[in-house]
């Protein structure tokens, strides 16, 4: 008798979901073309640790204003001390001879990160067409001072510079610590930081995804015109932080996606729900995506979804539902890294970023130092 009743358990459980998995295989088009729901949903925002990679074409303008701002009163203070070194008479011209003639410029050559920090080569020249310029360099620290500033300091005396030079505030997230990247690429600094990520709520436009997705791994040959001045890694750990934070999802008036997960799957994004149809759990379902950028966000492509029944056991494919997920993400992502404008995403580490994690979500972008 408890054989007996246990079939029919499963009976009733299997019957239940072969007629719900037919109410999803014959709706497809009201439930891709109905429009969004009651906002159920409102936007949410979740801080997630990431880090950000600053690159040396995006840190070179801001050593080179300082350079610009600095140099004069360090050449000026160096000129002091060998003028004070003349006789008491002859100081007076001494001094209006090198204003005249000396007129310092410099020149950032180079950034190399080290493990102590990085190392700045420049040149000098004390006036214009200076036949024999001299190179020096500076190895300049970083620390966390706040939850929004970073100070750089020159780590040893070069004969203009020393200790504190500038501060710098991270326009992303609150920053935890900062150090140099040898061997990492295009990377020259990482910060590890906490970054609020906004979710939206409402559905994505077409417009915004207008522009072209661009692939991390480009070719070093176009490099000057598409390489990312930053990138952001967000870890799977993070990317599990997002899922929870998504919440229900309304698919359809009669199905909903509950206890959301996302995780990296190979090269793809993978998102993972449990299925409720008219509040009974029909599956699981799961979708595998290419992530990419259009207008300035992190956008998806849905390559495939599945609903799976019994731990994997039993799958139906259900692919007319991509371009709805694939809606409702791009509409998550919406504007949810706030100050960082996403130009490339892909899973793991290339050529250009080579330190980052193989299971990690990386975006290529832009951000400003202030």
């Amino acid at each position: 008798m408890r054989i007996k009743h246990h079939f029919q358990v499963w009976s009733a459980i299997l019957i239940l979901s072969v007629l719900a998995l037919c109410m999803l295989l014959y709706t497809p088009v009201w439930a891709a073309s109905s429009g969004p729901r009651a906002n159920t949903n409102a936007a949410s925002t979740t801080s997630i640790n990431a880090n950000a990679y600053l690159t040396g074409q995006m840190l070179q303008p801001l050593f080179q204003s300082d350079i610009n701002q600095q140099l004069p009163a360090a050449v000026a203070s160096v000129i002091s001390s060998m003028i004070d070194q003349l006789p008491q008479a002859d100081q007076g011209w001494g001094t209006q001879m090198a204003n005249a003639l000396l007129q310092p410029s410099a020149t950032l050559l180079s950034l190399n990160p080290e493990s102590s920090g990085l190392l700045i080569t420049f040149k000098v020249d004390l006036y214009s067409g200076d036949p024999k310029p001299t190179t020096t360099s500076l190895l300049i620290g970083f620390q966390v001072i706040n939850s929004t500033t970073i100070q750089v300091s020159a780590l040893g005396n070069n004969g203009l510079v020393s200790g504190p030079l500038l501060t710098f505030q991270m326009p992303i997230g609150s920053p935890n610590s900062v150090s140099s990247t040898p061997n990492c690429g295009d990377a020259d600094l990482k910060i590890n930081l906490k970054y609020p990520v906004t979710l939206g709520s409402s559905l994505a436009t077409s417009s915004q995804r207008s522009s072209a997705t661009t692939p991390l791994s480009y070719r070093r040959a176009n490099a000057s015109a598409s390489t990312p001045g930053s990138y952001v890694e967000i870890p799977d750990s993070s990317l599990a932080q997002i899922g929870s934070a998504i919440g229900s999802i309304p698919v359809t008036s009669s199905l909903t996606a509950q206890n959301i997960q996302v995780y990296t799957q190979g090269s793809n994004l993978a998102i993972q729900a449990q299925i409720h149809w008219l509040g009974i759990d029909i599956g699981t379902a799961v979708s595998l995506m290419k992530p990419g950028a259009a207008g300035g966000n992190l956008v998806v492509t849905v390559q495939q979804t599945n609903l799976e029944y019994f731990n994997g056991l039993i799958t139906f494919p259900v692919n007319q539902y991509n371009q709805k997920i694939q809606q409702i993400i791009d509409a998550k992502f919406n504007g949810a890294l706030t100050d960082f404008t996403v130009t490339q995403a892909a899973i793991g580490a290339n050529s250009h970023i080579p330190c980052v994690s193989s299971t990690s979500l990386v975006l290529g972008g832009t951000t400003n130092l202030d």
